[in-house]
């Protein structure tokens, strides 16, 4: 049995390049990965399913210096509009990310109930939700693309100009079928398609990590599900999850024949992950603890 702990993910990552130089000493034929939780506090699940991540910067350059935007506006294209307009190209009129060369899939296991989603959220009732199909799909199976940043003037800096250029960052998760490397050529290709004719676009800080599936019909899956049912009085589900661990197709390339286990106390109910006063509910750890307490227990059994 082989234990690693890692606390790096807040501030910078190295775990993965520690697996590239060192893979024999993290061989292994099962993996139980804590870095993930439940829908519900008390209710247990094993996520089967994680989204690849593929971002980059894109800069749309129409002007070389900022014009009098009473002089020139009208016929002059604006960076800042371009670039927004460019972004909406990437959903639908419903708010699926529809980018060409990502695919999706219909989601088959446990649904996220739209009430607990969007009491999670935050989300009231009078606000529609976004995209098509059953939640699952739309947050597990599916692609969204989210704009994390921009660089752009601030309303301090602001001037009667028409700006040259403009800098936005995109994320696009999207399911294990896609190869992540394949997403970013497709993000890169579909914004290059709809940019206005004649304009300047930049790509850097390009990045992606592969999405991740498990086999949940193997034996270890099975008995993970039986001891989380266990340890908290329940019957446990399947569902997936919408964010990425990079690490999981790295240790997945130096142990193909591995499963993957992933549970842990990172409930979505009141963690709070990656953002302020992130914790944990202390039933929850004991109860996964438990679980693979016995899970270890069971395999050393056999």
């Amino acid at each position: 049995m082989k234990l690693c702990i890692e606390g790096e993910e807040e501030a910078f990552g190295s775990l993965e390049e520690y697996v590239e130089r060192d893979p024999k000493r993290f061989e292994a034929d099962i993996y139980c990965i804590a870095d993930t939780g439940n829908l519900e506090v008390g209710k247990p699940v094993l996520t089967t399913s994680l989204r690849g991540d593929a971002r980059l910067d894109v800069t749309v350059k129409t002007l070389p210096a900022a014009l009098h935007s009473g002089i020139f506006g009208g016929p002059t294209p604006d960076a800042l509009v371009e670039l927004t307009r460019l972004i909406q190209t990437m959903y639908d009129e419903a708010g699926n990310t529809v980018i060409e060369g990502v695919n999706s899939t219909v989601w088959e296991g446990a649904d996220f109930p739209e009430d607990l989603f969007r009491a999670q959220a935050g989300l009231s009732e009078d606000i529609a939700l976004r995209g098509s199909g059953s939640l699952g799909t739309r947050l597990w199976s599916s692609p969204s693309a989210t704009v994390l940043a921009m660089d752009v003037p601030t309303l301090a800096q602001s001037a009667n100009i028409i700006i040259p250029q403009a800098t936005a960052r995109i994320s696009v998760r999207f399911p294990a079928i896609n190869d992540a490397y394949d997403v970013l050529a497709a993000l890169k290709g579909h914004l290059q398609r709809h940019a206005l004719e004649g304009s300047e676009v930049i790509f850097s800080n390009e990045n992606a990590s592969q999405g991740f599936e498990t086999d949940t019909e193997s034996d270890h899956a099975q008995l993970a599900l039986e001891v989380l049912g266990e340890a908290f009085a329940q019957e446990a589900s399947e569902i997936g999850c919408g964010a990425s661990i990079p690490l999981l197709s790295v240790l997945q390339r130096f142990s193909p024949d591995a499963t993957f286990l992933l549970f842990g106390p990172e409930d979505d109910e009141f963690a709070k992950v990656h953002s302020g006063n992130e914790s944990v509910d202390l039933e929850e750890i004991k109860k996964c603890a438990l679980a693979e307490a016995m899970l270890l227990e069971r395999l050393n059994a056999h």
